[in-house]
């Protein structure tokens, strides 16, 4: 099915860029790609199926605001590095919801 493609298309796109992050050693594409695709895969356990393309990005969006959100609370709590971390993170997931 069409939908089908779609989804193990942007999947794949995830975890091909997870496999180049491994081993350019980006640790910390690598965490957050595992981690949304981990997010994907529970939530297909909780649909009882493949997840269409649209479910994928508004995953995503999710995800994003987390981070964004989690952003806030550090940058209060001035812990810089948890700050930085979460932009990395931010930029990341950007990257998958530009048209």
């Amino acid at each position: 099915s069409e939908q089908l493609n779609s989804k193990e298309e942007q999947w794949q796109k995830i975890k091909d860029e997870m496999i180049c992050a491994m081993k350019a050693g980006d640790r910390a594409k690598v965490d957050t790609l595992r981690y949304v695709l981990s997010q994907i895969n529970y939530a297909e356990i909780d649909k009882h199926e493949n997840l269409t393309d649209t479910e994928i990005i508004i995953l995503l969006q999710k995800e994003l605001k987390k981070r964004k959100e989690a952003r806030e609370l550090y940058e209060k709590a001035q812990r810089q590095d948890l700050v930085s971390q979460q932009d990395l993170e931010i930029k990341i997931l950007e990257t998958y919801l530009r048209v």
